[in-house]
C-alpha cells in the first residue's frame, strides 16, 4: 500500500513546498472560519535552511530533555530535598554552608511547602511566574511577533552569508 508520504518524500524541494501549502491551505481555521493561508516560499525558505542552522536548537532542546528527565527522577526519588535543593539555589546558599538558622529555615520552609502541596494548584515558583507563562502560551499575538523577529533575524543572517 503506498501512502502519499511515500510521494511527497520523493518530491523536490520546491514542491514539497507548495504541496505543504496546500495542505496547510486545508485546514480551516475555527476562529476566522477561513482557510489557512502560508505561502509556498515561507516552507521553501525552511526547507532550504542549512542543517547547521537547526543543530543548534535542537541541541539545546535535547539539552532541556535530559536536564528535565534527570531533574525528575531526583524529584521521584526524593521531592523533600530536591524542592531544599531547590531553595538553596534560589537563595545562593550552599548546603555545607548552611549556618543553624538557615538549616533551620530550609527545614521548615521545606515543611510548609510539603503543606502547600496537598492542594491541587500548589506551584513552587512564585504565581507571577506562572501566570506569565499562562499569558504568553495562550497570546497568538505575542506568538506572531517572536516568530516574526526569529524570521527576520534569520533572513539577516542569510544576507550576511
Amino acid at each position: 500500500m503506498i501512502k502519499q508520504y511515500d510521494e511527497f518524500s520523493k518530491l523536490g524541494q520546491k514542491d514539497m513546498s507548495k504541496r505543504i501549502s496546500e495542505m496547510t491551505y486545508l485546514y480551516v481555521n475555527p476562529e476566522t472560519n477561513r482557510p489557512t493561508v502560508v505561502p509556498a516560499k515561507h516552507y521553501d525558505q525552511i526547507l532550504g535552511q542549512i542543517k547547521e542552522e537547526l543543530i543548534l536548537p535542537m541541541t539545546l532542546r535535547n539539552f532541556l530533555i535530559t536536564m528535565y528527565t534527570q531533574l525528575k527522577a531526583l524529584y521521584d526519588e526524593e521531592p523533600k530535598l530536591f524542592q531544599e535543593a531547590l531553595l538553596c539555589l534560589e537563595l545562593g546558599l550552599k548546603p555545607k554552608d548552611l549556618k543553624i538558622s538557615e538549616q533551620i529555615a530550609l527545614q521548615m520552609t521545606s515543611k510548609m511547602l510539603e503543606e502547600n502541596r496537598k492542594g491541587k494548584k500548589f506551584h513552587l515558583l512564585d504565581s507571577s511566574i506562572i501566570d506569565f507563562f499562562d499569558e504568553i502560551k495562550d497570546n497568538p499575538d505575542v506568538h506572531a511577533q517572536i516568530l516574526r523577529e526569529s524570521n527576520s533575524t534569520k533572513r539577516d543572517v542569510d544576507f550576511e552569508r
